[in-house]
Order: structure tokens, then C-alpha cells, then sequence
């Protein structure tokens, strides 16, 4: 059995492949610029768009296509923003791939159709940009998963703005050690083969209840006496965990004990 401990603080000032440098911040500032200017223009004047493009296209499918610029703009954006790489590095992902395939689109119909200038340069522009994304994404580990960091969800940032409240995740990050044995209670029995949830079930409740109690005390009705001073009572929570331990076993325990009396019956009514 594999015995869970708590991982290390990341260090959010540390250059290492989690968190992105300088260079490749101004890359993607500049291509989230050029394609913000391109998204708009292409949205907005697709006539004045068409002559230049490629290979040709109608004005929905140029608008199309200043749609896709305004997004990976949004994305080297929000890459830019992400406190950590790794959950960035999608967007990176996908706009280069968006450039790479466009620019081999290019060289194609430059190479077989038309020479026209243009159509090098929007080729040029492609390949630089996807051959920036794909440095960032190998300097950078692109394949490498992000390391273990409980707490930090997207809902805990309106939790604590709108109700004043840690959520379920940011409790169990202040103290791991409950949800490490939980995962362990859990495991043990896995490899006895049965479910068993009541321990976790016992920790996800006691958080519920703690956040549902400061969200009372936070908006409850101002003439409720002392409700400040209101609190989870231990005696409540352990008859409470014991009803939980007790309605896990028998879940776990009633449907084994049933499907082995049919067995045993099936056996005995099997003629020898």
C-alpha cells in the first residue's frame, strides 16, 4: 500500500518549466497583438481581406476566420495570465497547430497555383508563428503534467468574493492529512474488493457543513440570537460519523452477503 503525503509548495518564483519566462512572454504578447488586429480587421472589412487571402473565400468564411484570430489572441493572452504553464499550454497547443497547418496549406497552393506575393507572406507569418508556439511548447515541457495543487479550483475565487467562505477543496488543502487517510481507508478496501466511501463521505460532509454554517452566520436573519457565536458541535458530528461508518457497511456489506446466498442457493439446487 502506498502511503500519501503532502506535496511540496509550489515556489511561483522559480524559473523553472512550470511557469513561463520572459521570451516567451513577449512572444505570445506580440502574436496575441497581431492577431487582435488581424481578428478585427478581417471581422469587420472582410472585402478588404479577400484579394490578399491565400486561396479564396467568401465574406462569412473571412469572418469565420477573423473569429479564429480574435480567439487565439484570447488565448495567448490568457497563456500570458496563467499563473502556471501547464494549464496554459493548450491554448499554445492549438494556435500553433491552427498556423502550422494554414502555412502548409499556403506553400501548397503557392507552389502549385499562384506565386502571388502575398500569399508567401501570410505563408511566412504562419510558419514563424507556429515554429514559436511549438519552441515554447518544447522548451517548456508541453507533455509534462502539472504537479498535484488541491484547492485552487475555479470556483474558490466567487466563493470567497460572494459568501466569504473557504470551499470543500481550499479546506481540504489547509489540512491534507483527513483526505490522505480517506484515499487510504478506501484503497484498503478496494483491494479487499469492496466499496467503501463512508470515510470519505465523513470528511466531504464535515466541510459541507462548515461552509454551509459560515454562509448562516454570514447572511442569516439579523434577529436569530447569538448566531455568531454558532459552531458544529463534536457529540452531533461523531453520532453523525458513526451513522455514516454504520449506512457504509451495510451498503457494502448487504449486496456481497446477497449475491452470495444466491450463489450458495444456485449450488444447492443444482442437480448432481
Amino acid at each position: 500500500m502506498k502511503t500519501r503525503t503532502d506535496t511540496t509548495p509550489i515556489n511561483t518564483s522559480a524559473p523553472d518549466i512550470f511557469h513561463l519566462g520572459g521570451y516567451g512572454r513577449i512572444f505570445l504578447l506580440a502574436l496575441s497583438l497581431i492577431n487582435l488586429i488581424l481578428g478585427i480587421v478581417f471581422y469587420i472589412s472582410p472585402g478588404a481581406v479577400i484579394p490578399y487571402w491565400p486561396w479564396p473565400v467568401k465574406e462569412l468564411a473571412t469572418r469565420f476566420l477573423g473569429a479564429i484570430f480574435l480567439a487565439i489572441s484570447l488565448g495567448c493572452w490568457s497563456a500570458i495570465q496563467a499563473k502556471l504553464w501547464q494549464r496554459a499550454k493548450i491554448l499554445v497547443l492549438v494556435g500553433g497547430s491552427f498556423f502550422g497547418l494554414t502555412g502548409i496549406v499556403s506553400i501548397v497552393r503557392g507552389a502549385t497555383v499562384s506565386g502571388n506575393p502575398a500569399i508567401w507572406i501570410w505563408t511566412g507569418y504562419f510558419l514563424a508563428a507556429s515554429a514559436g508556439c511549438l519552441i515554447l511548447l518544447v522548451n517548456y515541457k508541453w507533455h509534462r503534467k502539472q504537479p498535484e495543487v488541491i484547492g485552487r479550483t475555479i470556483a474558490a475565487r466567487p466563493a470567497r468574493v460572494f459568501f466569504g467562505v473557504q470551499t470543500i477543496p481550499e479546506q481540504i488543502a489547509s489540512n491534507k492529512q483527513p483526505y490522505y487517510k480517506a484515499l487510504e481507508a478506501a484503497d484498503i478496501a478496494f483491494e479487499k474488493s469492496e466499496v467503501r466511501l463512508d470515510k470519505m463521505e465523513e470528511l466531504l460532509g464535515i466541510a459541507l457543513a462548515y461552509g454551509l454554517l459560515e454562509i448562516m452566520k454570514r447572511f442569516g436573519p439579523p434577529d436569530v440570537r447569538r448566531l455568531d457565536r454558532a459552531a458544529l458541535d463534536s457529540a452531533v458530528l461523531l453520532v453523525t460519523a458513526g451513522a455514516t461508518v454504520i449506512t457504509g457497511l451495510l451498503l457494502g456489506f448487504a449486496p456481497a452477503m446477497l449475491a452470495a446466498r444466491r450463489a450458495l442457493h444456485r449450488r444447492h439446487r443444482r442437480p448432481r
